[in-house]
């Protein structure tokens, strides 16, 4: 869950949200079909969720075994690396500092 969070906060600073991540700005997400990753992405941002237990409990009302939940937690894992990797740290409010420490941070993941 802290994986989680770290990347959600990175790619919160860091990235246009609206784009990145629309379901956490998802106002009808009951209807939609990305309803528990729209859950499970507000959860950890706003602090709801601060164990796996605590999503799973909340989502599925499950515990963290279950595989829905395990899927769920997996795909956002692997959605939030992308959404890493493809951030833009060429901007111009970027210091070469911040350039180099997340280009350094993707080779990291990517390797």
């Amino acid at each position: 869950m802290e994986v989680l969070r770290e990347l959600l906060q990175i790619i919160a600073t860091k990235s246009d949200m609206t784009k990145t991540l629309p379901e956490a700005f998802d106002q009808d997400g009951a209807d939609d079909k990305n309803y528990f990753v729209t859950v499970y992405i507000k959860g950890i941002l706003d602090g709801t969720f601060a164990t796996d237990a605590d999503a799973a409990k909340a989502i599925y009302g499950t515990g963290t075994t279950d595989q829905r939940y395990r899927t769920l937690k997996s795909r956002v894992y692997d959605r939030l690396i992308r959404s890493i990797l493809q951030l833009q740290v060429k901007q111009p409010e970027h210091s070469e500092y911040l350039s180099y420490y997340y280009k350094c941070t993707r080779n990291m993941i990517c390797a």
